[in-house]
């Protein structure tokens, strides 16, 4: 009891150093130290899209604390050689120092560390679409995106949905009052893989007149390869004399045992390549990958979204209508999208949709994730966040769609 009492007592104290520390920093006319938190592999390509923009700005200097960060040299791990290039120093014990700006790509934030220290910048992994309570309401817009004291623990929150912005407005306008409408961040990249689609389907081998189906799976017991079961790898095989060529991609999750009661799939999802079919590392950048396909086959994961963005047929795989929020853009393709309930029907299915055009439905959600200024707003958020000036807001809100 004495000891959270002088815990309670010490944490103002502590609080006020830590934003006097950077505020004399400021004055002084140095660089804002901004720290990068990556609390696992799926976080990299969020944070590297968010700093990378920023790096020519001479007054930032960026570190990561990345606790599982490779130690030895992988060139297949894209953001390891990310951080390695552009000299991104790799802080081990980030509460030793008094940071401008924090930044996270997931609900966590490096221990000790709170809004009411530092300025603390939530930029989201993916679109948001899972829940945890039936649908009811949005994870990452619920319990643990609030501090012991039941206020939002973030100083900002980046959404890129709009009609998610307008939805949290009249649902929770205490978190609602720090989000910011920034589009999806990856909208650009997609746009300029999609320009390069048939170079990646030629370095892929994949022919012009060869339509490629990508399956892509989040984790857990209700993702895609589980509720599918090893007998869509056989259906897949099968098909291959159709004229379809097939391509998986799984979550790095399952590439490791994050449940005692369930077998990582990550494993016989290499194996595939051995079959003659394509496999993504989760190491690499999805963007080619998904440029290159015709058709998508996703979960409740955020490639659903992704397919959507790249104006992809989508087709989703069975899951519990729990997992996803009510309210998400998941949620309204599911009701409207075609659904593979077994692999037994994956012929039947593949042949309708590719014969069929694109439904209007993912050309105009797709549209509602863009903005086309994206990166200034970032960059404006950026500078207000660590108190410099801010450009003209008008000029950006102009350069919308």
């Amino acid at each position: 009891m004495e000891k959270g009492l002088f815990k309670r007592t010490l944490r103002p104290v502590r609080n006020a150093c830590y934003r006097s520390v950077s505020r004399l920093r400021s004055m002084a006319g140095k660089e804002r130290r901004i720290l990068l938190y990556m609390s696992g592999d799926a976080m990299g390509a969020h944070i590297r899209r968010y700093c990378e923009p920023l790096l020519g700005e001479k007054a930032y200097r960026f570190f990561l604390y990345a606790p599982d960060f490779p130690e030895k040299d992988d060139p297949k791990n894209e953001f390891q050689q990310f951080v390695l290039g552009r000299g991104i120093p790799l802080c081990d014990r980030p509460r030793r120092h008094a940071w401008d700006l924090i930044v996270c790509a997931d609900l966590r934030i490096p221990g000790g560390f709170t809004r009411d220290m530092t300025p603390i910048l939530y930029v989201n992994h993916g679109p948001h679409i899972i829940s945890a309570d039936g649908g009811e309401t949005l994870y990452c817009y619920g319990e643990n995106a609030r501090g012991k004291d039941g206020k939002p623990k973030f100083t900002k929150m980046c959404e890129a949905n709009q009609g998610i912005m307008d939805i949290m407005a009249d649902v929770d306008p205490d978190l609602a009052a720090v989000m910011v409408h920034t589009g999806f961040k990856f909208a650009g990249g997609m746009e300029r893989a999609l320009q390069r689609r048939v170079e990646y389907r030629r370095l892929l081998g994949v022919t012009p007149n060869t339509c490629l189906v990508g399956l892509f799976g989040a984790w857990g017991e209700n993702s895609l390869f589980h509720a599918l079961d090893e007998g869509i790898f056989d259906a897949c095989d099968s098909l291959r004399a159709y004229g379809y060529q097939f391509l998986f991609s799984v979550h790095p999750n399952e590439y490791v045992q994050y449940d005692p009661r369930i077998q990582p799939l990550g494993p016989l999802v290499e194996f595939q390549r051995e079959r003659g079919m394509l496999v993504r590392d989760p190491r690499e950048d999805y963007l080619p990958y998904m440029a290159a396909c015709d058709i998508a086959i996703s979960d409740f994961g955020g490639m659903a979204e992704n397919a959507i963005l790249a104006r992809r047929k989508l087709i989703f795989s069975p899951f519990p209508d729990g997992i996803v929020w009510k309210h998400s853009l998941a949620a309204q393709a599911r009701k409207r999208l075609p659904a593979l309930e077994s692999p037994d029907g994956l012929k039947f299915l593949l042949d309708a949709v590719r014969r069929d055009p694109v439904d209007p439905f993912i050309l105009e959600a797709g549209a509602r994730l863009v903005r086309r200024d994206h990166d200034q707003v970032m960059e404006a958020l950026t500078r207000e966040l660590l108190r410099m000036p801010v450009a003209d807001t008008g000029e950006i809100e102009r350069s919308r769609i």
